[in-house]
């Protein structure tokens, strides 16, 4: 498992189409280029996840780490908790490991937030709360 401990490598790891593990607010979360169509099918396929289902595009956060990727990526990433579908959210990096272990997922290896949960999601276009 390639892990990364800083922006620039997993930027490069995402700009080859593969899928980077990263940690958010709280709990482990799973993305890719959000314009990379095969990257965003893998991403369902390894969570055994309906396509049909919404994936988050413009993650805004306050966790130091995310925030470096993003701001430097200068793109898009598809985001979404770091899960099967329909199961408990790994809090620990070993969880989300155990979880995904393809050759083409790495780890952007840095400690989650302090929250308990995983953050609030709303919808940009209605400001209706997604998940509260």
């Amino acid at each position: 498992m390639n892990k990364f401990n800083s922006a620039e490598e997993a930027i490069d790891w995402l700009k080859q189409g593969k899928i980077l593990l990263h940690p958010t607010e709280g709990v482990w979360g799973i993305g890719c280029d959000a314009f990379n169509a095969t990257a965003v099918n893998k991403i369902n396929a390894l969570k055994q996840r309906e396509a049909s289902k919404s994936l988050i595009t413009l993650r805004v956060s306050d966790h130091k780490p995310i925030k470096e990727l993003l701001a430097k990526f200068k793109s898009l990433m598809v985001s979404t908790s770091a899960n099967m579908s329909n199961q408990p959210t790994p809090i620990t990096a070993d969880e989300a490991l155990e979880i995904f272990t393809e050759p083409d997922v790495a780890l952007y290896d840095f400690e989650n937030g302090s929250a308990n949960k995983p953050s609030a999601i709303i919808d940009l276009k209605t400001m209706d709360y997604l998940r509260e």
